[in-house]
């Protein structure tokens, strides 16, 4: 996978690259701190690229000397349902703030735990009993004035994200059980969205050893026209995570989530700027220190989810409710 160079459609005008013999393009990044006023805005009017705009919030101007305009734009543009919001979820939606997500829906029933204090970034102790949800929209909000931030206290699969899945542009998925997502997977590609699906673990020896043998965590991209998570390997009976290594759900480490949130929205970045390709599977192996990332085909083109068939399957197993079949058959891309 390659994010920097090489690609489809031109991927020199999604990625800021200045020419080797142009001195570098945002010549106000120097002045910042003249140049911005009460509303913490910089004025950009000294740039020399043709298409600057009049003004950019201080925040993003430094993402503005590595993402050129178009791709700025999709991000900007961009509609995101994440679903989960735990360790690893907290800091996908805290990664999208940060790189100029605007539109950002947080998807979790839990409320916050002790126990979830040694990762939650934007928790404090005075925050156990609330929603998640809640705790994360409220951390984003009170940095980002331009950011939406929707919340929904609410398990996949319900009524309301599924009507939030309707407008996305992509849904990413922080899930423990299998079952959950499976179903989103369905449910994405029904609507015509590409998922991607995260995942960190652990495999720890019983008590009393309890001895770290293996850990790490995968970013795994279903589209259309690619393998489903089925075809990556996940039972579709299970009931329990199913991660890159087998593990127990108790041990988590903030390095795991975040490395793997990384992955995620860097894949992400690629898809808009339609340089990711085929690639659908990045793997982190934190015993090797290694992240390698290839190609899954599925050679099953019986398979009830990604194979020929697939469309009846989807409308007979994730059947949208009447109340937005009408919005469905309206927006829904093809694939």
């Amino acid at each position: 996978m390659n994010l920097g160079r090489g690609g489809a459609q031109n991927p020199e005008d999604l990625w800021q690259r200045p020419a080797s013999n142009s001195p570098r393009r945002f010549s106000a990044s120097r002045s910042a701190g003249r140049e911005r006023d009460q509303a913490g805005v910089v004025d950009m009017s000294l740039r020399d690229d043709a298409d600057s705009e009049a003004a950019t919030p201080a925040a993003m101007l430094r993402n503005m000397l590595w993402m050129a305009p178009p791709l700025r734009m999709r991000v900007e543009e961009s509609r995101l349902v994440i679903v989960g919001v735990g360790g690893t979820g907290s800091f996908v939606s805290i990664y999208a703030a940060h790189l100029g997500f605007q539109h950002i829906v947080l998807c979790d029933p839990d409320v916050l735990s002790a126990t979830n204090l040694n990762r939650y970034v934007p928790a404090e102790p005075s925050h156990v009993g609330r929603a998640k949800t809640s705790v994360l929209a409220s951390f984003l909000s009170k940095r980002f004035s331009n950011l939406r931030v929707q919340t929904l206290e609410e398990r996949f699969p319900s009524l309301a994200i599924e009507r939030e899945l309707l407008h996305a542009t992509a849904v990413i998925g922080c899930l423990d059980a299998v079952p959950d997502r499976i179903a989103l997977d369905v449910m994405a590609r029904r609507i015509g969205i590409p998922l991607l699906d995260l995942g960190v673990g652990f495999r720890v020896s019983p008590p009393p050893d309890r001895v770290v043998d293996g850990a790490g965590g995968q970013v795994l991209v279903s589209r259309r026209g690619g393998p489903c998570l089925r075809c990556f390997g996940f039972a579709v009976d299970g009931d329990a995570a199913s991660y890159f290594v087998d593990i127990t759900p108790d041990p988590s480490s903030i390095v795991l989530n975040g490395v793997i949130a990384g992955l995620a929205m860097e894949c992400l970045l690629a898809e808009l700027a339609q340089e990711l390709g085929p690639t659908n599977r990045i793997v982190l192996d934190r015993r090797e220190l290694t992240v390698v990332s290839d190609t899954v085909v599925s050679d099953d083109p019986t398979c009830n989810m990604c194979g020929e068939g697939a469309p009846a399957h989807w409308q007979a197993v994730a059947p949208v409710r009447s109340t937005i079949e009408r919005e469905l058959g309206a927006i829904c891309r093809t694939g």
